[in-house]
């Protein structure tokens, strides 16, 4: 039950650091992407890659503020950088091919079905 609150009380953070950063980028850079979030994307994956080493080397030993931090904070700062976290983990297994398959998969089906999700409440409504 405490990993849950730690996750919920991270997740809050996480989520509203995402939408301050990238929305106050975008008003700062007018740019045809978002770059707010593009931003947000690349910082959250810096940041989970540089915390996995962190835990990796023992520095961060309660499982509870692991998670608040990763699952909780990133998590909801961007979902991209445990994508990009779990990409590694196969790379990093040896696993190249099923990383490459995995990151294809994803991207495509991601947005394919986020259009199609579109596309049927504009069908039903």
């Amino acid at each position: 039950m405490i990993s849950l609150i730690a996750i919920a009380l991270g997740g809050a953070i996480g989520a509203v650091l995402r939408y301050l950063i990238s929305t106050q980028l975008n008003v700062v850079i007018l740019s045809s992407i978002p770059v707010g979030i593009l931003f947000v994307n690349i910082l959250g994956s810096l940041i989970m890659g540089m915390t996995f080493s962190i835990i990796e080397l023992n520095y961060i030993k309660n499982p509870v503020v692991q998670k608040f931090i990763t699952v909780g904070i990133l998590g909801a700062f961007t979902t991209f950088s445990t994508f990009s976290l779990e990409v590694f983990k196969l790379i990093n297994q040896g696993f190249l091919a099923n990383a490459l398959i995995y990151s294809l998969i994803s991207v495509i089906f991601s947005v394919t079905f986020l259009i199609l999700g579109i596309y049927i409440i504009r069908l039903l409504l």
